[in-house]
């Protein structure tokens, strides 16, 4: 894929433990530490449900996102997949 379409694709190499470039934890802080602080679900159902809200949520709101971003040097569009890929994991996990 690389030699086929070598200006669609840009490999960054990142540090082996990286979350202040990965705009994945920042998700995750917030959504931990914000939206689900002293939250104790009932059961893994109610986990799972409540998980893939906060994450919605979080979505919805772009100027967040793109702080985010910005605070992990990343692109906006590698966060939208990466938040995308958290609310199905949630999902699988009800």
């Amino acid at each position: 894929m690389l030699v086929k379409y070598p200006a669609r694709l840009t490999f960054e190499w990142l540090p082996p433990y990286s979350p202040d470039l990965n705009p994945t934890e920042h998700v995750w802080g917030h959504t931990k530490y914000s939206r689900l602080a002293n939250f104790i679900p009932d059961d893994l159902l109610h986990r799972g449900r409540t998980v893939s809200d906060a994450l919605r949520k979080t979505r919805r709101e772009q100027r967040l996102l793109r702080s985010f971003s910005r605070q992990a040097e990343s692109d906006p569009y590698i966060l939208e997949t990466t938040i995308q890929s958290s609310i199905a994991a949630a999902v699988l996990f009800r």
